[in-house]
């Protein structure tokens, strides 16, 4: 009996593999274009706490072609969190993948990070049709 739960176990920890494990993502290339602490549209939050310990959050802003996409990150400061300020430079590369509501992305160490994305904007559209007479009436 101790064998059979051992092997119906061993072969659920087996088949537990995470869900994005084998998952090709369709990366394209960014510049991280500006970390800030307040959210395009939202309210500051007010102070966050959870089991005593403050809660940090920086919007990261991310260029993508002609889109740009802001993507959320928190954690606890004073507690060793998995999620303290992403490993990202500045005006720096970035391999983006954008899937529904979440941004995975490579930092600088190539490891990959999944995170919430808050919004997207778009640049604003051209006035390529719109030309003013520059002829004066007479």
């Amino acid at each position: 009996m101790r064998v059979l739960a051992l092997v119906l176990a061993g072969a659920f920890l087996l088949d537990a593999t995470p869900a994005t494990a084998g998952k090709k993502h369709d990366w394209q290339d960014g510049t991280l274009v500006d970390i800030t602490d307040d959210a395009p549209g939202a309210t500051q939050p007010g102070a966050e706490t959870a089991w005593g310990y403050h809660i940090k959050r920086a919007y990261y802003w991310i260029r993508v072609g002609s889109m740009t996409y802001v993507l959320v990150n928190s954690w606890a400061v004073g507690f060793h969190s998995p999620k303290a300020p992403l490993n990202l430079t500045l005006n720096g590369k970035v391999k983006v993948a954008v899937e529904g509501k979440n941004v995975f992305l490579l930092d600088d160490a190539g490891k990959e990070v999944k995170r919430p994305l808050v919004t997207k904007i778009a640049d604003a559209p051209s006035s390529v049709g719109a030309t003013e007479s520059t002829s004066k009436p007479e």
